[in-house]
């Protein structure tokens, strides 16, 4: 090496030097690519990860969708249910009413009814009262008469109220008198 001559002793050594800077520079940039390869791979990977999330939350949120419908199919469901119910409710309540104002007009109706047959259970009580006199005047009356007139009504003479007319049946003629324009059913012939 010491015969080669100076210029290019120096002249292989810049090359070798150009060389070595050159190899530095070639590992230098291996490096780096080495790094953005895992840098790369990194971003891959987080950009698959997040593509697998993405497609998680889209079936979730496509679950979620699924149940949302459900819910409004439901909502509606129940809706037209409360409608129904409601319109029946109302139905109710308006027979309710009726049936109770129904019931007030049965009570004051029956009131009413009680009263009047009350009063009229009083006032047939006063006519039988007045009736029985009347007619034990007029018995006494046609007893004195007959007694008067030489005869008497004998067993076979009855006397009947019959609508309102006092009838003195006997065997040889009949008296009719007005008692009251009362009409007592047939049913309710009293002998006396």
């Amino acid at each position: 090496m010491a015969l080669l001559p100076t210029g290019f002793k120096e002249r292989l050594e810049q090359m070798e030097l150009c060389r070595n800077q050159r190899l530095s520079l070639l590992q230098a940039e291996k490096e780096v690519q080495f790094t953005k390869s895992q840098v790369l791979a990194s971003k891959i990977s987080a950009i698959k990860l997040a593509d697998h999330r993405c497609l998680n939350l889209q079936q979730q949120i496509a679950s979620k969708h699924f149940v949302i419908s459900s819910l409004k199919s439901r909502i509606d469901c129940l809706d037209s249910q409360y409608v129904d119910v409601s319109q029946q409710f109302r139905a109710l309540k308006s027979e309710v009413q009726e049936l109770e104002e129904l019931e007030r007009e049965k009570d004051k109706y029956f009131v009413s009814e009680t009263k009047e047959m009350e009063g009229f259970k009083v006032e047939l009580e006063k006519f039988a009262v007045e009736s029985r006199k009347q007619v034990q005047e007029l018995k006494n009356q046609v007893e004195q008469d007959d007694y008067c007139n030489g005869r008497s009504r004998g067993d076979d003479s009855k006397m009947y109220v019959v609508y309102g007319h006092l009838v003195i049946i006997s065997g040889f003629q009949d008296f009719k008198v007005d008692v009251e324009n009362i009409c007592t059913p047939l049913a309710e012939l009293e002998v006396l």
